[in-house]
């Protein structure tokens, strides 16, 4: 496979069938049952990397984020929505 540039896309050219394909969105959720954990303020926007791992893009470094169980992602990498266990939107990709 050949990897278009990350800077602007995270879509994967294959050269046999010349598809573009663009990495299924995951998240980090916690094993706990809780509806809180440790809150803090982080400023920055929701992207996706090469592998489809959320994270949020921030002025310095890229956290990877740990959202509460039940948490899902819809959409792909280019554009997605984070959903709470009940299904309602909590985050969308690019916003800060």
């Amino acid at each position: 496979m050949v990897e278009i540039s990350p800077y602007r896309s995270n879509a994967v050219l294959s050269p046999v069938c010349q598809r573009v394909f663009v990495p299924t969105p995951r998240v980090v959720t916690s094993n706990e049952p809780q509806s809180s954990g440790m809150e803090a303020l982080l400023r920055g926007s929701l992207a996706a990397d090469e592998n489809g791992c959320i994270y949020a893009r921030t002025a310095t470094d890229p956290v990877i984020l740990v959202w509460p169980q039940g948490y899902s992602v819809k959409g792909d990498s280019e554009s997605f929505e984070i959903l709470n266990a009940s299904k309602a939107v909590v985050a969308r990709s690019g916003c800060p």
